[in-house]
């Protein structure tokens, strides 16, 4: 009777057992086939609507292309924009739009809290992303781009606890930790739009200093934070920025270390930047809510290895600073915000063995004041072994620049400041003793075309050009690039000079005004560039001459277009040698305008030239190209013609006077070029010993005894020059007895004469021997100094 019994008992709990079992296993399937569905369509739109009301009430507007659970049921996201709301209020992107203003987040994962409608708790709970990509786009062109952040943050009712954010931008590594406190914090009113434009252009400026920082290790900035919304003032902040073998510009700092911690309304800063020589530390603090802060700061760098940051004009500045001993420069920064943000700087600065360049210096000090605007340097002191530098420095809030300076230390020491156009004034100076400068500074910036020197200079026992001076004094200024000597007076051993000079450095123009002098113009000439040194190097001066100069000189040589415009005049009584054919001439009385334009020099005689005890008169024009050329017209009067021809000849048989006229052309360097016109008059001489007539005498003795030794009462020569060829158009030499008439040519490139000659006998003898005339006629061949002579008849 019991056996049935125990049978219905077993029965009926197989029965729940199995019931139990569908249960589980039909929760389960729902379960997962929930899973499924939420993976797949994404969570209901209320789960995602509360969220949005939610991340609004917080002022953040999401959207995200899909919410869903991934297969361990976490609640995930792809593709958010998260925007800053307006009064509390979502206004949500489009999908897939990436609006100005949005940060999208490519994946994240959040947690909900299920149960906040039963504990009166956030819906919310927390979210993480790990090596996510973090893009703030600013406008359409710009995006503010954060790599590899990883983040979790956990949401409270009243807080937003940020365990850790990290992330990299450029060559900066972030690692944050802390909480953000609501409590207390009120809805905000409605404000207008943020100017993200301005924002865009800003950070474009602060991303590209950005790129311009580089190491194999990032900047790590670390640190730990509690905010509390509605009175930030009264947070906490403890922050950390390090780094080691950082690049930035091609400037390397060993180490970076900064830190700045906010506690009971006061802020403090403090770190130190190393460099390869020396280091910057620093030190200042604020306390809110005031709007006013101050730093110290301390620095021993040396500032040859920053030139590779800076451009190129203070690149070759500081590249040509070495310290020996490294500089000082401490001093503190108060800054004010009251209005618009202001700062007052106060620095000193103290160098101690360093050089400038190659020139060495003892110390320098100086005072220094600035607002940004205003900048006051007083107390400044250089010195060195050859001398001493003293002076004062301001600039106002219209950036206008005034100063003064004393000085007697070489201006080469300082040819870095002035640029490579000046250069080569510096290279040409030579000091054996430091010139007294006292000068005045004004202008609107340090470029060369910016400011005005002003002042007096006094040198002596130096040279300039390689010209030896005993002593110079002048006014002068430099502006526009260019110097300007007023009232110069130069002092060298043969005599003394001055004027008014003007050198641009920029355009390489020298302008000068009522210079004059008695000194050696060939070495002065250099003064004024190498193109004067050789126009004047024709004339080698007995002694010293008097010159006066007024004009311009072009210094590029190489240029197609010469604009030189120069006039002068040369005052030499003891006269000139002078180089004409290739044979030394001298010239006395010499008193000559010299005039250059472009490439066209002139001469000029202001009166007759003494030269062979006879006067020269006329003009010559010299072409100052590669191949030099001249056209000269020439007259002179009653020249010592024996002089003439041991000069032109070295013929030493002949006597006379001579005179003509001269108009030749062609190029100094080749006699073939020779090209002109010449008509000669010889008055009472001794013309039969001529060398090539030397012959033809012989011959005229044997006919009649004597007659080719008689004296000739004048002679006239006019002949043609061209292609080194002389043509012989009239040759007529007279005495009392009778006449040599001739014709012919002479070749002096090839020294070969080919010369036709007649005799005509005077008077009674001519009667007599006129039917036999024809003997009288010769032809002249072979070298002017060795002509053979014929007959022409037999």
């Amino acid at each position: 009777m019991k056996r049935p019994a125990r049978t219905r008992e077993k029965t009926r709990g197989v029965s729940w057992r199995k019931v139990l079992t569908r249960l589980v296993l039909g929760l389960l399937l729902a379960f997962l086939a929930l899973v499924g569905l939420v993976r797949c369509f994404g969570l209901p739109d209320a789960i995602t609507q509360r969220l949005s009301r939610e991340l609004a009430a917080r002022g953040l507007s999401v959207h995200a292309d899909r919410w869903y659970l991934d297969v361990l049921g976490r609640v995930k996201a792809r593709n958010i924009y998260i925007s800053k709301t307006q009064a509390g209020v979502a206004s949500l992107n489009q999908a897939g739009d990436t609006l100005e203003g949005t940060v999208m987040v490519q994946k994240a994962q959040v947690r909900f809290n299920w149960l906040s409608w039963w504990r009166g708790e956030p819906f919310l709970r927390g979210a993480s992303i790990a090596q996510a990509s973090l893009v703030f786009q600013l406008d359409a062109g710009t995006a503010a781009r954060v790599e590899d952040v990883s983040a979790e943050v956990t949401l409270r009712a009243k807080a937003v606890e940020i365990k850790y954010l990290r992330g990299r931008w450029h060559n900066l590594r972030v690692e944050l930790a802390g909480v953000l406190d609501s409590t207390g914090l009120a809805p905000s009113a409605a404000r207008p739009a943020p100017d993200f434009a301005s924002w865009a252009a800003r950070y474009r400026q602060f991303e590209k200093l950005a790129t311009q920082w580089t190491a194999r290790t990032p900047l790590v900035l670390s640190g730990q934070f509690r905010v509390p919304l509605a009175k930030p003032l009264d947070g906490e902040a403890h922050l950390q920025l390090l780094g080691d073998n950082q690049w930035w510009r091609g400037v390397r700092f060993t180490r970076v270390e900064t830190g700045l911690d906010y506690a009971a309304a006061r802020c403090q800063l403090r770190g130190a930047v190393a460099l390869t020589r020396g280091k910057i530390t620093f030190d200042g603090g604020w306390t809110a809510p005031n709007r006013a802060a101050e730093l110290s700061f301390y620095s021993d760098v040396d500032w040859s290895w920053l030139a590779a940051a800076m451009p190129e004009r203070q690149r070759a500045i500081l590249a040509a600073l070495h310290f020996a001993q490294l500089p000082v420069n401490q001093g503190t920064v108060r800054m004010t915000w009251e209005q618009e943000f202001r700062f007052a700087l106060q620095a000193q600065s103290v160098w101690r063995d360093f050089y400038l360049g190659e020139q060495q210096f003892d110390s320098f000090d100086a005072m220094w004041s600035c607002d940004g605007q205003r900048l006051m340097v007083t107390d400044l002191s250089l010195r060195g072994p050859a001398g001493a530098l003293t002076g004062e420095f301001f600039r106002d809030e219209d950036a206008k620049m005034r100063g003064r300076l004393d000085s007697a230390i070489d201006p080469r020491a300082f040819r870095a400041l002035f640029g490579a156009d000046a250069q080569p004034f510096f290279n040409s100076l030579d000091f054996k003793t430091p010139p007294e400068l006292s000068a005045t500074v004004s202008g609107s910036g340090w470029s060369a075309g910016q400011f005005i020197v002003s002042g007096k200079v006094a040198a002596a026992d130096f040279a300039y050009k390689g010209v030896p001076v005993v002593s110079a004094a002048s006014d002068f200024d430099f502006q526009n690039h260019e110097l300007h000597l007023a009232k110069l007076r130069v002092k060298r051993a043969e005599g003394e000079g001055g004027g008014e000079i003007w050198n641009n450095f920029k355009t390489k123009q020298v302008r000068v005004k009522g210079v004059r002098g008695t000194l050696n113009a060939q070495e002065v000439a250099l003064v004024l560039g190498n193109k004067m040194a050789e126009y004047m190097q024709p004339y080698q001066f007995v002694g010293t001459p008097t010159f006066y100069l007024d004009g311009w000189f072009d210094l590029n040589d190489d240029d197609e277009v010469f604009d030189t415009n120069m006039q002068a005049r040369l005052v030499a009584k003891p006269g000139a040698h002078y180089m004409f054919m290739q044979r030394r001439l001298l010239l006395t009385d010499v008193d000559l305008n010299i005039a250059v334009k472009g490439r066209k020099l002139t001469l000029t005689a202001n009166k007759p030239l003494a030269v062979f005890d006879g006067r020269l008169d006329g003009v010559l024009h010299v072409w100052l190209v590669k191949r030099t050329g001249y056209e000269t017209q020439l007259h002179f009067t009653n020249n010592d013609f024996a002089a003439v021809m041991k000069t032109f000849f070295n013929n030493e048989k002949v006597t006379g006077r001579i005179g003509g006229d001269l108009h030749l052309r062609g190029e100094f360097d080749d006699l073939k070029t020779m090209r002109g016109d010449v008509a000669l008059t010889v008055r009472d001489g001794e013309l039969y010993s001529i060398p090539f007539l030397g012959g033809l005498s012989e011959l005229l003795n044997a006919i009649i005894p004597d007659m080719g030794y008689a004296k000739a009462s004048d002679a006239e020569l006019k002949f043609t020059v061209d292609g080194g060829i002389i043509s012989i158009r009239q040759l007529d030499i007279k005495s009392l007895f009778f006449a040599l008439i001739g014709e012919g040519s002479y070749d002096f490139i090839s020294d070969q004469m080919d010369l036709n000659m007649r005799s005509n006998v005077k008077g009674l003898p001519g009667i007599l021997l006129f039917p036999v005339s024809k003997i009288f006629e010769y032809h002249g061949t072979g070298p002017i100094a060795k002509t053979r002579w014929e007959t022409r008849n037999f």
